[in-house]
């Protein structure tokens, strides 16, 4: 036989009982149509279609199916073949009846299953490769894409009432840029694709009903937090800050803030500087303030690239800086947390450990 068979699961039941809890000599299995009453089914030796098996079979005195020889038996079937299993003791009591029994590995009768979206093509990209291969239509379930255009390139799911699709996205137009995030399909929705909170498939026509929708909002923010103390010592140029610094990307607009702690002991006439230094900018918004443990207010800031500065520094407790930024790369750039001190001093004005920058990207 030139086609392919398939292992039913059937053959994993090696041995069956009465109802009495006795090995089930003499009794039958009889497989059927799946779905039917006693439209008898044939099943096979083994892969090659080659032998069919006896049908209804003879139990041995061990309560296994067997063959004419006493070997064990395997119930093989053809693609499609959906089993109807009947177990009957030797008085013809019926045992065990389970219906709608597939073969294993075979996806012909399963057109919603992992497997068959994992080997289909349709199911990946335009190009026939890549991430979007496989999970993209299963019910419950989530899959991972690594960019927008991923993701609006895999087929749209089609699911039945009360069934999810929840999708996670790594990036926008590359991994790790600040966009991904966790959608979750909408059959009824039509709104604009807007590369952001909403995405269409490719598929899906233009005005047609069916969207991605971002579950929470843009922007997952990411948090950098100094991890020692940073001392400066008789330097009034500011210092970069070790590790408290975060890429930026071209035409990304983010929010930036500063969360950060300085303590000096030389009075107050030493003070201290900080600088919030990124090197592309095309514009600002309005930034926050700047507030000394010691209560004293410095100017409001709204400008990257400028230094704010605290001359009275409070000898007993933490100077806190709170410093928020909205700013819109223009290339690719950095953006650098740096510390000096207002006026040169022996004594070491230090950037506490726990001080944290944290990016927001919001377009």
């Amino acid at each position: 036989m030139a086609q392919t068979l398939y292992l039913s699961p059937i053959t994993m039941i090696v041995q069956y009982l009465t109802n009495l809890g006795l090995m089930a000599a003499g009794g039958s299995v009889s497989t059927y149509v799946g779905g039917s009453v006693n439209t008898p089914a044939t099943t096979y030796t083994d892969s090659t279609g080659a032998v069919g098996n006896p049908n209804p079979m003879t139990l041995s005195p061990a309560g296994r199916p067997v063959a004419a020889s006493g070997a064990s038996v395997s119930f093989w079937t053809l693609p499609g073949v959906v089993l109807k299993l009947v177990v009957s003791d030797a008085g013809a009591n019926p045992l065990v009846s389970i219906d709608n029994i597939s073969a294993i590995n075979d996806l012909t009768n399963l057109t919603n299953s992992l497997q068959v979206l994992l080997a289909s093509p349709t199911s990946s990209n335009t190009a026939g490769s890549g991430p979007v291969a496989g999970a993209d239509l299963v019910a419950n379930a989530v899959k991972s894409y690594n960019v927008f255009a991923d993701l609006r390139a895999a087929n749209a799911p089609l699911m039945a009432s009360g069934q999810t699709l929840i999708v996670e996205v790594q990036g926008g137009t590359a991994g790790g840029d600040g966009l991904g995030g966790i959608f979750y399909w909408v059959a009824s929705n039509s709104t604009n694709d807007d590369g952001r909170t909403i995405i269409k498939p490719n598929s899906v026509a233009s005005g047609a009903n069916g969207r991605y929708v971002r579950t929470q909002g843009l922007g997952v923010p990411i948090i950098v937090v100094l991890a020692a103390d940073f001392q400066v010592v008789s330097n009034t140029t500011p210092q970069p800050a070790p590790g408290l610094n975060q890429n930026l990307l071209s035409g990304g607009t983010y929010i930036v803030q500063l969360r950060l702690q300085l303590l000096g002991i030389g009075g107050t006439g030493q003070g201290w500087k900080v600088n919030g230094n990124l090197g592309s900018v095309s514009g600002q918004g309005a930034g926050g303030g700047v507030v000394s443990g010691n209560g004293t207010a410095a100017a409001q800031v709204n400008q990257v690239n400028t230094a704010f500065a605290q001359a009275a520094i409070s000898t007993t407790n933490n100077d806190v800086v709170n410093v928020d930024y909205i700013v819109t790369v223009s290339g690719l750039s950095a953006f650098a947390v740096q510390v000096g001190q207002n006026s040169s001093s022996v004594n070491a004005t230090t950037l506490k450990a726990g001080s944290a920058l944290i990016v927001t990207r919001i377009a």
